[in-house]
């Protein structure tokens, strides 16, 4: 779950929350979208080396959880959506 006024990512299991993790998240311009998603898609290593080395495609969206090799990013609005 993604807390978008804290800019964090929870990861839970099951009924368990194991972490939490910064984010950088949808520009005001790009806003990220809300609403309840799927994982359709796990990468290693994308093509494009600012998506860093992980992605998740969220289901029925061009939408992407993904690294980013600019580590300052972090915590911002700086993504595309």
């Amino acid at each position: 779950m993604i807390n978008l006024s804290t800019r964090r990512l929870a990861y839970h299991k099951g009924d368990g929350h194991l972490n939490e993790y910064p984010v950088g998240i949808g520009k005001t311009s790009t806003p990220t979208p809300t609403g309840t998603y799927a994982i359709s898609e796990k990468a290693m290593n994308p093509l494009s080396a600012e998506l860093g080395t992980r992605l998740l495609r969220l289901s029925n969206t061009k939408t992407c959880i993904h690294g980013t090799d600019d580590p300052v990013s972090i915590g911002n609005l700086v993504s595309g959506g």
